[in-house]
């Protein structure tokens, strides 16, 4: 069985021009709120990394260890979350070593861009604001066995994104720690304050 080496090479002056990309905006507060059906806390067990049919986009299934469940209804121990890993230009793949470059050209310099995606950050407890997979999301995730199986999809994350025990979020922006952000979920969203 290879082992493949995934290497992000980012380009800074590609050879074409990178067609016109509008990705939609980024999604609310409100409406991340409103489209959770799932929130949970847990930490990143696995990653399967997997392309889409054009191979000009990265997708992502992770297994999640859940230790806090604040909305919905899931089995204590794992389960899936699907997302968009980065955008792809080119990936060439080594025929000696198998290695795997992605090659992605840098975001433009106004507006929104989905040009990276999301990474999940490892050896730390994450926030994940969650639905389930839409049946038109292609590609098909690969399967991660999982104490809950039905994949879920993450529409906004919590987690300390600078090493400085803050905590940044897609709801609600910057806090200084765990305890103010559940404060603030509490007060703005009724979301009960974990134990």
């Amino acid at each position: 069985m290879k082992h493949y080496l995934y290497t992000l090479l980012l380009c800074l002056c590609p050879a074409l021009p990178a067609p016109a990309q509008n990705p939609p905006p980024p999604l609310t507060a409100d409406q991340i709120m409103q489209q959770a059906t799932l929130i949970f806390e847990g930490q990143l067990v696995q990653t399967v990394s997997y392309f889409n049919a054009a191979r000009n986009r990265q997708y992502h299934t992770s297994l999640i260890r859940l230790s806090r469940l604040l909305k919905g209804q899931l089995r204590p121990g794992t389960v899936p979350v699907v997302y968009r890993g980065v955008r792809a230009e080119a990936i060439l793949t080594d025929p000696k070593t198998g290695e795997i470059t992605i090659q992605v050209a840098m975001p433009p310099s106004h507006g929104p861009s989905d040009v990276f995606g999301i990474r999940l950050p490892e050896h730390q407890p994450i926030l994940f604001f969650c639905r389930p997979l839409p049946a038109t999301f292609a590609p098909k995730p690969k399967r991660l066995t999982a104490t809950n199986p039905a994949p879920l999809e993450i529409v906004g994350l919590a987690y300390d994104l600078f090493g400085d025990l803050s905590i940044r979020s897609d709801v609600g922006g910057a806090f200084p720690d765990w305890p103010a952000l559940y404060r603030y979920l509490n007060t703005t969203y009724a979301l009960p304050i974990p134990q």
